[in-house]
């Protein structure tokens, strides 16, 4: 997305900018105590975040809303 590319990562996700290799908290780092195991994109954009611990999230890139499914 955007020539970014998510991480998951025990801290919670990550951003690694491809053109810099910058590695930044994503989500402005609201789920960094969240051990995310995986990541998907569906077809309308919405980003997919499963967790260990703490369930399924899914992030609107478009507003910035974090929706929170356990």
């Amino acid at each position: 997305q955007n020539g970014q590319l998510w991480l998951t990562t025990r801290q919670g996700p990550k951003l690694l900018d491809r053109e810099t290799g910058v590695v930044s908290d994503a989500l402005g780092g609201r789920l960094s105590g969240s051990n995310t195991m995986e990541i998907c994109e569906d077809r309308a954009g919405l980003i997919w975040l499963g967790t260990s611990e703490e369930g399924l999230y899914a992030h609107d890139p478009k507003t910035g809303s974090i929706a929170h499914y356990s």
